[in-house]
């Protein structure tokens, strides 16, 4: 989603954040941080936007959310041969595995009625601040499966994702959206980002990455 070489940020959320803002007229600058450490930023008012940011009322606090940016699919993924597949809730209910997943990603209340049934699966729940770190985890066996988005997995290169199976059972899939801090943008500001989000999302480019049609909502 993101990769910075030569100290330069490339990737989707460049691209599709710099089309939002760049549309309203604002140009986009690119601060490094953990997901857990941005959320609080963005609450802040530190920094102004986040990407693919799910919905949920607590956030609706804090952030205003323009959207949506594509659907989410969350899947478990793990090294290649090394765990049987999922492909059912009940499977996930049994499972006795070390699972990590991003600190501070939200991954839906059926998730997380798992882990608060399965406690053997949550008390070896483990957060890395970067989905990359869990894929170095993956390839040694610190642990046995990472829960990520597909779309994380689908941009790896070949000779990384050619190790790993992603598991059929989807963990969670919804929108996600642009997040902005309340702090910083008052409904003046989100409005025009508003305006903006409704050039960007007729763009064809933009309606099949998002993968839902737009423009029909």
């Amino acid at each position: 989603m993101s990769v910075k070489k030569d100290n330069v940020w490339t990737g989707l959320d460049i691209k599709y954040g710099s089309a939002l803002v760049e549309n309203a007229g604002c140009t986009l600058t690119t601060i490094e941080a953990p997901w857990a450490r941005g959320l609080k930023m963005l609450k802040t008012g530190e920094v102004d936007l986040m990407l693919n940011m799910s919905k949920n009322k607590l956030r609706e606090e804090y952030y205003h959310f323009i959207g949506p940016l594509r659907i989410e699919r969350i899947r478990l993924v793990s090294k290649k041969n090394s765990l049987s597949l999922i492909h059912s809730w009940e499977q996930l209910k049994r499972l006795d595995a070390i699972l990590v997943l991003q600190r501070g990603s939200y991954f839906g209340k059926k998730f997380e009625g798992i882990l608060d049934n399965n406690i053997k699966l949550k008390t070896k729940l483990r957060e890395l601040a970067d989905n990359d770190i869990g894929i170095k985890f993956l390839n040694t066996g610190r642990v046995d499966a990472l829960v990520v988005d597909e779309i994380f997995i689908d941009n790896l290169p070949n000779e990384i994702k050619n190790l790993l199976d992603i598991h059929p059972l989807i963990i969670n899939s919804d929108p996600i959206y642009y997040a902005f801090s309340k702090v910083n943008f008052d409904n003046v500001r989100i409005k025009k980002l508003q305006e903006a989000y409704n050039l960007l999302s007729k763009s064809p480019e933009f309606i099949e990455f998002s993968k839902i049609d737009l423009m029909e909502k």
